[in-house]
């Protein structure tokens, strides 16, 4: 460990006011490019700025848990960065897997059925039926494209991120544009619906 890293640390171990500031003008940006170069496709860029903050946030609090003869200061530092950037990471993805389990069922009433929602087409009649009448309700092919999608069980965002062709956006804004797409999709449906169920 280099001479300013073990003075900074007994800096902060004696409670010198200035030091953590000093620290993190310091160590916050060769924190952020080593864990960049390890995560180069971050679904979210300030869950890795989060993670450093929180480490070195961490280390501040509390310097006496960082041992100096067992590991260097930025690599104490990388890794519990990186610790939470895993658990960030695994917490994103759940949050991910919930957003798209209820996004999965989505549209509402149509033709037939109380509901149009992916799991009412468990049949493969009761999907064909939908699928003849869709043109007449449905004129763009993407539109279309999506609906078939829904009818045909797709759970995943990407496939419909390839139907609007957002491959070019950033992950959070391919699944509100997704979103925003299905919700037009299902107030459409809603009223075929509605005027399904009043004919005669």
């Amino acid at each position: 460990m280099d001479t300013w890293q073990r003075e900074i640390h007994e800096r902060l171990l004696a409670g010198d006011v200035t030091a953590p500031a000093e620290l993190a003008e310091a160590l916050l940006e060769p924190l952020l490019q080593r864990l960049a170069r390890k995560y180069p496709q971050l679904p979210d860029p300030n869950i890795l700025y989060d993670a450093v903050t929180d480490a070195l946030m961490s280390y501040i609090r509390c310097p006496a848990q960082f041992d100096p003869a067992r590991l260097g200061l930025i690599g104490f530092l990388v890794m519990a960065a990186d610790g939470d950037l895993r658990n960030a990471l695994a917490k994103e993805k759940r949050r991910r897997q919930k957003e798209i389990s209820l996004e999965v069922v989505d549209l509402g009433a149509a033709a037939g059925n109380n509901e149009v929602r992916e799991g009412n087409f468990d049949t493969e009649p009761g999907r064909e039926k939908l699928r003849q009448e869709l043109p007449r309700i449905f004129t763009d092919p993407t539109d279309l494209a999506m609906v078939e999608l829904i009818i045909s069980g797709e759970r995943t965002i990407a496939a419909f991120v390839e139907v609007l062709q957002l491959r070019h956006l950033p992950v959070e804004q391919q699944r509100r544009e997704v979103k925003r797409h299905k919700d037009r999709l299902k107030k459409r449906l809603e009223r075929y619906g509605k005027a399904t169920l009043k004919a005669p």
